[in-house]
């Protein structure tokens, strides 16, 4: 907590930490992820959609889950699709949703 709080709340990744320390709210999590840079606020999205997902499931809300997860997956699929590198969320997103059957 004391690492957290030397995060900075306006920079990538600090808003992801201080959602899960719920200071910043789902809703806002993927504004948050926006750059003035497309490709990165790309990335950004898809890791916040990630991060929804992850939070649905640790509160047991397997459709809240579902449903950021392929969020994830459709915007790190457009990245993916134009540019060499894309986010690591897609392979953790697409493994989720095949662990829950999806």
């Amino acid at each position: 907590m004391a690492n957290a709080a030397r995060i900075n709340p306006s920079i990538w990744s600090g808003p992801a930490v201080y959602f899960f320390l719920n200071k910043v709210s789902a809703q806002d999590l993927p504004i948050l992820a926006g750059s003035q840079n497309l490709v990165i606020e790309m990335q950004q999205t898809c890791d916040a959609y990630f991060y929804l997902g992850e939070a649905d499931l640790l509160a047991g809300d397997k459709n809240g889950a579902r449903y950021n997860f392929q969020a994830a997956l459709k915007g790190c699929e457009t990245y993916k699709t134009n540019y060499a590198w894309f986010s690591h969320a897609y392979g953790a997103a697409l493994t989720e949703l095949k662990r829950m059957g999806s």
